[in-house]
């Protein structure tokens, strides 16, 4: 099983999870979802996006994750090693910003970037 997880299919997992998380945890899901009982046009008021951002970061990783998986399966390549660099550069950013707390996962983003590097496409 573990053979077939490549760093697509990982981060399409976490842009997936990310997606769920905010829309259970109450401190992420009430600003999203106060943008549908506004009339969600034009809404994203500086109260709301929040909750607007952290959602569309869930969107963006499964987008760019199933982008990565489609790359491997079509090219048989290597990822650019760049991709990996920019992930722990995104998430060392990220983590250094909101501090070293466990109330974010920009470590993930920083475990994910090694993960491309490390990943040998067969």
């Amino acid at each position: 099983m573990l053979q077939y997880l490549n760093p697509g299919i990982t981060l399409t997992a976490i842009g997936v999870a990310h997606l769920n998380y905010g829309l259970t945890v109450p401190r992420v899901s009430k600003p999203f979802l106060a943008l549908f009982k506004l009339g969600y046009f034009g809404k994203a008021i500086p109260e709301n996006d929040g909750g607007f951002w952290f959602q569309m970061s869930g969107l963006f990783m499964i987008t760019t994750g199933e982008m990565i998986r489609y790359y491997l399966r079509d090219t048989k390549k290597q990822l650019p090693p760049q991709l990996g660099y920019y992930f722990i550069g995104i998430g060392l950013f990220g983590w250094l910003a909101v501090g070293f707390t466990e109330r974010h996962g920009f470590y993930m983003l920083v475990a994910e970037g090694i993960y491309m590097l490390t990943y040998k496409n067969k």
